[in-house]
C-alpha cells in the first residue's frame, strides 16, 4: 500500500480521526500529498509561522512532482509588516496572495499553505473581492478611462514602463498592466473602446511574447492599504471615499464545507497566535496614543478563540504533530539526522559515507534528493567511483496523468526502476541509490514503507537554497539617453561638453523634425537633428564632479582630447606590454577534474548561476593551459565570487601546492576563514589564517607550516606579503578588493604576477565596454546575475520621526532580523545611539565607526555578525564585503548629504536572505534644504534595480571600477572628456598598439525636406521618445530597424505617418553607410548625392551604371556629387527612388 494509507482511507471515507502524530520533517508534506490524491479536495494547511510555512512549502512541491494529481500549492504569507502599519505589504508578498485568492474565486483544487500571524488578518469578502475583480478578454467593450479609474481604485498606480507588479501605463489605444497572480504583464490594443487583442509581453524587453484570449485582474493591495474600497467596505484609515458597512472577515469565509482544514502543531500556533495577539494590543494602544483614528483589534485581526470556534464550525479538521502522542493515531517516522551523524561530524570523506549508504539502500528504497541536475549527476559520479550502485531519477514529464513508476503514492507501494544502463557497480541486493534534483528540507525514513530519503543537505551540510534563475534578457530600450533631463551635462564629439536644453521641433529646408538643443559657454547653442544622435553622449564623470563647459568658439575641447589620448597611450602601452611579457611565461597546466575535485563541487550549498558557471569555466580553462593566470572577477557581495575563488584553491591545492587568499581587513579575513574552513572540512586540506585573532605563538606555528608545506590554504592581510612569510610551493593568490591595498603592496602583486596564477576579486563594477577594450590582456569575468531569492529592497522617504524609527526597527526585529542605524557623524554618533535606546529598550545596540580603535571596531562588527547585538549604529565605514543575511533593514539618517553611489552601497549592505528588505532614508523638509539636495531626494527615491536611480549609481560605481583597475590617474581623463568618450579612446589606442585596424566612423548626413518625428501623441514620455531617437541613430545593421519597427507597433500601436517617415530615414542612412554615400539632400530639382571620394576611386563601373539605370536623370554638379531628378514627390516615391539609386551605387541593380 501507498505511505499512510491506512491513515488516510479513514479521512477520506469519514472515519474521523482529529489527530496525527509522529509526522517528522518532510513527511508531513508527503501525508498531506497523498491525502489531497486520495480525497480530492483542497486542503488548508495553518502553520505556527512564516519559517515553518516556506519549510512546508518547499517539501509540497517536491512531493506534488511525485503525485499523479500534481496538487497546485499555494500559500497566503504574512505581510511582513507590523499591525496597524501604514507601509503596505512588498509587491511580491502581494503576488503570492492574489495567485491564492484567484485559485479560490475559481475554485482551483489544491493545498493552501497559511502562516498563523496571516490567518490572524481579516480580509475582504469573497463578495466584494469578486466585485473588485476585472475579467477582461478580446471583443470585449470598456472605455480606457474607466478601465485606467477602475485599476487606481484597486490599488494600481500609473508609470511610463510597466514593469513591475501593481503598476499600468495608458498610451493612446494602449494599455499595458502587471497584475499580481500573473507571471507577466498584458498589452491590452483598443479600437474605439473595444478591446481588439490582448498579448502578454515580457517586462524586461517591453516586447509582446504571445497573444492570448483573456486576463484576470487582480487588485494590487488588500484592506487596510487599499483605500478606494466599495462603500459598503469600510477600512481603517476612514476616507470620505469610504462608509460604515460590510465587516472584514476571516480567510476562513473561502473554505468549503468539505474542504480540509489541517492545524500543524495546534498548541504552538495557539501560542504563537496569542502573542501576536498581545502585540497587536500594544502596537493598538500606541497609534491611539499618536492620535490616529483606527478600527480596534477586533475587526482588523482574529483572537485564537474566535479561530477556534470558526475552525469548530468546518466538517473536516484535522490536527498532525511531529512527535508521537499516546492516544492519538501515531505513525512510526525517524529522522535521518541521526543515519550519518556520527562520520559527517567526524569529517569522513565521502568514502565512508558512500559505504553506509551502500548499506541503507539494501533494506530500504533509498533516494537522495539532490538540489540541482548538475549536483545530480556529480553526486551520481562520486558514488559510482565508490562502487554503490546509483542512478538519477525524476518524474516523467509526458506522463502527467499518472503516477511515476517509482512514486510513493504508487498502490501496491514504491517500485523504482532499473539501474539506467551503463551504470557501474552490481546490485548485490536490494535497489540501487536513487538521486533526484529538487528541494526537500529533511530527511526522514518510514520503517513501515521501507522508504528512505536523504538529502545532500544532510550529508554536506546546511544549505542556502537558491531558487533556479529566469534567463536575464538584455533590455535594449533603456540608455543613459533614457534618463537625460534638462540641465544634465551632454559631450558632443565636435564641440566638447555642453548642457542639454531639451527637445525642439524645428522646421529646417521644409522638414519638421525633432532636434536636441545643446548650450555651451558664452549661450551659443547647438541644435542636432536627432538621426545624428550618434555624435552625443550623455557625460559620466566621477560623482559630484561638474565638468567645465567649453566653447563653441576656439580650441580648448581638441586640446583636451589630445591630451586625454597622451594618457591612454601611455596606460595603453603599459597594459600590451605586460600582455606580450606575460605571453612568453609558462607553467605546468593543471590536469583535468579528478574524483575529489568532483566532491569539492557537489559540496556547494546552491545552483551555480549562468555568470556564476562561466567564471568558473573561465577559471579552469586558464589553469588547464600553461600561462599563468591573471584574472578579475567582478560581482555584487553575495553573487558567488567566493565559490569561483574556493574552485580555484581546490584545483591547484589538490595538485600538491599552496593557495594565498589576501584580503584588506581581518573582519574579512575572519569571514573568509570560516567559509574556506566549512568547505573543506571534509577534505584532507589544511585552512589556517593569519590576523590579530590568532596569538604570536599561533602565528608562528602557521608561518612553520607554510614553509613546510603542512599548511595548504593561508587566508590574511597584507600580512602575507611581508618579506618573513615563506612558501614551501605556492601555486595561485586570491586577492580580494585589491584597490584597497597600499602602493607597495601593490607592487608586491605586480612582481607576483610574473610567476604565480593570480586570481582577484571585486565587488565594484566593471562596465562591459571596458571588459571589451582589455579583452585579452586583462581577462574579465563578471558576474551580473543576482541570487534569485534576492528581493528587490524597499527604500522610503522619512522625516526624522520617533514613532517611524522605532516602528521601522521593531519590524525588522519581529522577524528575528538585525538593523544598520548610518549616523555619518562620529562626534554626536554616542548621543544617536543613546536616543535609539531609549526610543527601542529591546535592542542590543553596538556603535561602530572609523575613529575607533581597530581592535575595539572589529570585535563590535564580529558581536554584530555573530547576533550578540542586533542593531548596529554605525557610520558609513560599514564593511561592504562583509555579508550579514540576518541584516534586513537600513535607517540612514541625513540621507540627502550622501552621494549617489555611496547611498547604494550603503542599501547593499541589506536585501541578501530570502525575506524583504527596507532602507528607510531620513531626510529634512524639503523648506530647509537645497535645490541639488532635492535633485539628489528625488534620484534617491528611484533607487531601484529598474529605475534610473540605479543607473544614474551604477555608472558612478563602473567609474570607480574603471579607476580602480587602470589607475586613479585615469579617473581624472574620464572626468575630461566623459566616460563613454573615454572608453571608445581607450579602445583605439589598445587596438593600435597590439597592430589591429581601426576604422573611424562614417556618418553620413540625410536631409530630404520630410517630417520625420515621433509625435507626442504617439509616444507621451519624453524620456521613451529620447531614448528611441537615440537607439535609430545608433542603428547600424537592417535585422535591428525591423526589430524596432515591430516593437514600436507592439507597445505605441500602428505608425504615424511621420513615424514611418523617421524609419525610413533611418534605412535611407544605413544604405549610405554601408555604400559610403556622405550626404543625401532633397532640392528643387530633385536628390543630390554625394559620394565618398574612397567609392569613385575603387569603382570606376559606379558612374556608367548610374547612367544606364537614369538616363536622362544623372546631372554631375562634381566629381563625387549628381543630381537625380524625381517626378514623384511624395514621401513614399522619393524613398523608393533613393533606394534604388544607392543600390545601384552599391552594385547590386
Amino acid at each position: 500500500m501507498y505511505p499512510f494509507s491506512n491513515i488516510i482511507e479513514k479521512l477520506t471515507y469519514g472515519e474521523y480521526t482529529s489527530k496525527v502524530s509522529g509526522l517528522w520533517g518532510s513527511s508531513k508534506a508527503m501525508f498531506l500529498t497523498g491525502l489531497f490524491e486520495k480525497s480530492g479536495q483542497s486542503i488548508f494547511v495553518i502553520t505556527p509561522d512564516s519559517e515553518t510555512a516556506d519549510t512546508l512549502l518547499t517539501d509540497l512541491r517536491f512531493f506534488s512532482r511525485l503525485s499523479a494529481s500534481h496538487p497546485a500549492i499555494f500559500s497566503f504569507p504574512y505581510w511582513e509588516i507590523l499591525p496597524y502599519d501604514t507601509i503596505p505589504p512588498h509587491t511580491e508578498i502581494t503576488h503570492v496572495r492574489m495567485s491564492g485568492y484567484r485559485a479560490l474565486l475559481s475554485d482551483t483544487q489544491g493545498i493552501f499553505v497559511i502562516p498563523a500571524n496571516s490567518i490572524i488578518q481579516r480580509v475582504i469578502t469573497p463578495v466584494i473581492l469578486k466585485r473588485l475583480v476585472k475579467k477582461l478578454h478580446t471583443g470585449m467593450e470598456i472605455e480606457k478611462d474607466a478601465l485606467a479609474a477602475h485599476l487606481v481604485d484597486i490599488g494600481y498606480e500609473p508609470s511610463d514602463l510597466v514593469i513591475s507588479r501593481g503598476t499600468f501605463s495608458l498610451r493612446g489605444g494602449i494599455v499595458d498592466i502587471f497584475s499580481p497572480g500573473e507571471d507577466n504583464p498584458v498589452r491590452l490594443e483598443f479600437f474605439g473602446d473595444t478591446i481588439e487583442s490582448l498579448r502578454s509581453f515580457d517586462p524586461q524587453t517591453q516586447r509582446s511574447v504571445r497573444q492570448i484570449d483573456s486576463v484576470i485582474i487582480m487588485p494590487a493591495k488588500e484592506p487596510p492599504h487599499l483605500k478606494s474600497l466599495p462603500k459598503d467596505h469600510p477600512s481603517p484609515y476612514p476616507s470620505p471615499l469610504m462608509g460604515e458597512g460590510t465587516r472584514l472577515v476571516s480567510l476562513f469565509e473561502f473554505i468549503s464545507y468539505d474542504n480540509i482544514v489541517v492545524f500543524d502543531e495546534p498548541v504552538v500556533i495557539k501560542t504563537h497566535i496569542t502573542e501576536y495577539w498581545s502585540q497587536i494590543w500594544d502596537t493598538y494602544k500606541d497609534v491611539l496614543l499618536q492620535g490616529r483614528r483606527v478600527f480596534e483589534p477586533e475587526k482588523l485581526y482574529m483572537p485564537w478563540e474566535e479561530i477556534a470556534e470558526t475552525r469548530c464550525l468546518l466538517n473536516r479538521n484535522l490536527d498532525i504533530e511531529s512527535l508521537p502522542i499516546e492516544g492519538t493515531t501515531s505513525v512510526s517516522i525517524n529522522s535521518t539526522s541521526s543515519l550519518l551523524a556520527d562520520i559527517i561530524q567526524k569529517g569522513s570523506p565521502l568514502k565512508e559515507i558512500a559505504e553506509r549508504l551502500d548499506i541503507y539502500r539494501k533494506d530500504n528504497s533509498l533516494i537522495i534528493v539532490s538540489p540541482t541536475e548538475g549536483q545530480a549527476e556529480r553526486f551520481r559520479d562520486v558514488l559510482m567511483e565508490y562502487d554503490v550502485p546509483a542512478t538519477i531519477t525524476g518524474p516523467d514529464p509526458t506522463k502527467d496523468d499518472t503516477n511515476p513508476p517509482w512514486s510513493p503514492f504508487m498502490k501496491g507501494g514504491i517500485k523504482l526502476p532499473p539501474l539506467e544502463k551503463g551504470g557501474r557497480g552490481d546490485l548485490k541486493q536490494g535497489f540501487p541509490v536513487y538521486i533526484m534534483s529538487g528541494h526537500l528540507s529533511s530527511g526522514f525514513l518510514y520503517q513501515d514503507a521501507s522508504l528512505l530519503f536523504i538529502t545532500e543537505e544532510e550529508i554536506f551540510g546546511k544549505r542556502s537554497r537558491r531558487r533556479p534563475l529566469p534567463k536575464q534578457k538584455a533590455r535594449p530600450f533603456q540608455t543613459s539617453f533614457q534618463d537625460l533631463r534638462a540641465g544634465d551635462y551632454v559631450v558632443h564629439l565636435q564641440y566638447g561638453i555642453g548642457q542639454y536644453d531639451g527637445l525642439v521641433r524645428k522646421t529646417l529646408s521644409g522638414g519638421e523634425g525633432d532636434f536636441l538643443c545643446i548650450r555651451y559657454s558664452g549661450g551659443d547653442y547647438v541644435y542636432v537633428p536627432v538621426n545624428k544622435m550618434e555624435l552625443v553622449q550623455k557625460y559620466a564623470g566621477a560623482e559630484g564632479h561638474a565638468p567645465h563647459i567649453d566653447k563653441l568658439q576656439g580650441s580648448q575641447w581638441e586640446k583636451t582630447k589630445k591630451r586625454v589620448e597622451k594618457a591612454i597611450e601611455e596606460i595603453a602601452e603599459d597594459l600590451v606590454e605586460l600582455y606580450a611579457a606575460r605571453m612568453v611565461l609558462e607553467r605546468p597546466p593543471y590536469p583535468q577534474e579528478n574524483i575529489l575535485m568532483k566532491e569539492f563541487e557537489s559540496s556547494f550549498e546552491y545552483e551555480e548561476t549562468p555568470d556564476q558557471l562561466t567564471a568558473i569555466e573561465d577559471v579552469m580553462r586558464d589553469l588547464g593551459t600553461q600561462k599563468p593566470m591573471d584574472r578579475l572577477i567582478c560581482g555584487d557581495v553575495g553573487y558567488g565570487k567566493t565559490e569561483v575563488a574556493l574552485r580555484a584553491a581546490c584545483k591547484v591545492v589538490l595538485e600538491g601546492k599552496q593557495a594565498a587568499v589576501l584580503v584588506p581587513t581581518t573582519l574579512l579575513a575572519q569571514q573568509h576563514f570560516q567559509t574556506f574552513s566549512m568547505r573543506f572540512a571534509s577534505f584532507p586540506v589544511r585552512v589556517e589564517m593569519l590576523s590579530r585573532f590568532r596569538s604570536h605563538q599561533e602565528q608562528k606555528k602557521i608561518m612553520k607550516g607554510l614553509a613546510d608545506g603542512t599548511v595548504d590554504i593561508i587566508i590574511g592581510t597584507h600580512r602575507l606579503l611581508q618579506k618573513d612569510i615563506s612558501f614551501r610551493n605556492i601555486g595561485i593568490f586570491i586577492v580580494d578588493e585589491e584597490q584597497r591595498f597600499g602602493v607597495s603592496q601593490k607592487e608586491r602583486l605586480k612582481q607576483l604576477r610574473k610567476s604565480l596564477d593570480v586570481l582577484s576579486l571585486s565587488a565594484t563594477p566593471i562596465p562591459r565596454t571596458l571588459q571589451m577594450s582589455l579583452l585579452g590582456i586583462r581577462d574579465l569575468s563578471i558576474i551580473e546575475t543576482p541570487p534569485e531569492d534576492r528581493h528587490a529592497i524597499h527604500s522610503v522617504i522619512i522625516p526624522f520621526d520617533k514613532k517611524i524609527i522605532r516602528n521601522a526597527i521593531l519590524r525588522e526585529f519581529d522577524r528575528g532580523g538585525s538593523v544598520f542605524f548610518v549616523h555619518n557623524r562620529v562626534e554626536t554618533i554616542a548621543g544617536m545611539a543613546n536616543l535609539i535606546q531609549e526610543l527601542v529598550p529591546e535592542a542590543r545596540i553596538g556603535v561602530a565607526h572609523g575613529q575607533m580603535n581597530e581592535h575595539l571596531l572589529e570585535n563590535v562588527m564580529m558581536r554584530f555578525i555573530n547576533g550578540d547585538y542586533n542593531l548596529l549604529v554605525c557610520s558609513a565605514i560599514v564593511e561592504s564585503g562583509l555579508d550579514i543575511p540576518a541584516a534586513n533593514t537600513i535607517i540612514i539618517n541625513r540621507a540627502d548629504i550622501f552621494g549617489l553611489a555611496d547611498l547604494y552601497q550603503l542599501r547593499g549592505r541589506v536585501g541578501r536572505s530570502g525575506h524583504q528588505a527596507y532602507s528607510y532614508l531620513i531626510v529634512p523638509t524639503e523648506d530647509t534644504i537645497s535645490g541639488d539636495a532635492k535633485k539628489r531626494i528625488k534620484a534617491i527615491q528611484e533607487l531601484t534595480g529598474i529605475g534610473a536611480g540605479f543607473r544614474l549609481a551604477n555608472k558612478d560605481l563602473e567609474i570607480r571600477g574603471a579607476g580602480n583597475l587602470l589607475g586613479r590617474r585615469q579617473s581624472g581623463q574620464i572626468a575630461s572628456v566623459g566616460f563613454e568618450l573615454y572608453t571608445q579612446m581607450l579602445d583605439r589606442a589598445v587596438k593600435n598598439f597590439k597592430g589591429e585596424k581601426v576604422e573611424e566612423d562614417f556618418i553620413p548626413t540625410i536631409n530630404l525636406q520630410i517630417d520625420s518625428f515621433i509625435p507626442e501623441e504617439y509616444v507621451s514620455d519624453s524620456s521613451q521618445r529620447l531614448s528611441l531617437y537615440k537607439r535609430l541613430a545608433s542603428i547600424r545593421e537592417e535585422t535591428l530597424l525591423i526589430s524596432i519597427r515591430e516593437e514600436l507597433i507592439d507597445r505605441y500601436g500602428p505608425l504615424p505617418v511621420h513615424v514611418e517617415n523617421l524609419l525610413n530615414i533611418v534605412e535611407i542612412k544605413l544604405l549610405a553607410c554601408l555604400y559610403r554615400i556622405s550626404k543625401i539632400e532633397g532640392g528643387e530639382g530633385g536628390i543630390f548625392f554625394t559620394v565618398d571620394p574612397q567609392v569613385t576611386t575603387k569603382n570606376k563601373d559606379i558612374l556608367p551604371k548610374l547612367l544606364k539605370v537614369y538616363p536622362g536623370k544623372i546631372h554631375f554638379i562634381s566629381e563625387f556629387k549628381f543630381l537625380l531628378t524625381v517626378k514623384d514627390k511624395e514621401p513614399a516615391g522619393l524613398f523608393s527612388e533613393i533606394t534604388n539609386c544607392l543600390k545601384v551605387v552599391g552594385g547590386y541593380v
